[in-house]
């Protein structure tokens, strides 16, 4: 989930169009990466294991980076999870 939320941000959202993400890896995991980076494999958030989206907010707001219930609703919607419950919502416990 992370390398394909990394890959999502390549660029400056807001002023690029496109953006470009440079994978370095050994050649064992390779294939592995190409698969992942083509949508050949589907990959699943893992922020909602344990309590991760607890953690990564109460980081979030004690940094600053989110100051109301507003903006912590927006930084969700802007996570590889929120995109991923909205494809698959039945694997993360929600109703189709």
């Amino acid at each position: 989930g992370t390398l394909l939320q990394m890959m999502g941000r390549a660029g400056r959202p807001g002023f690029d169009k496109t953006g470009t993400a440079v994978i370095m890896t050994d050649g064992l995991s390779k294939t592995k990466y190409e698969n992942v980076s083509q949508g050949l494999k589907v990959v699943e958030s893992h922020l909602m294991d344990g309590n991760k989206l607890t953690e990564v907010l109460n980081i979030e707001i004690s940094q600053g980076v989110i100051t109301s219930a507003e903006e912590a609703v927006d930084w969700v919607k802007g996570t590889f999870l929120f995109q991923r419950i909205q494809s698959h919502p039945l694997f993360y416990g929600f109703k189709g």
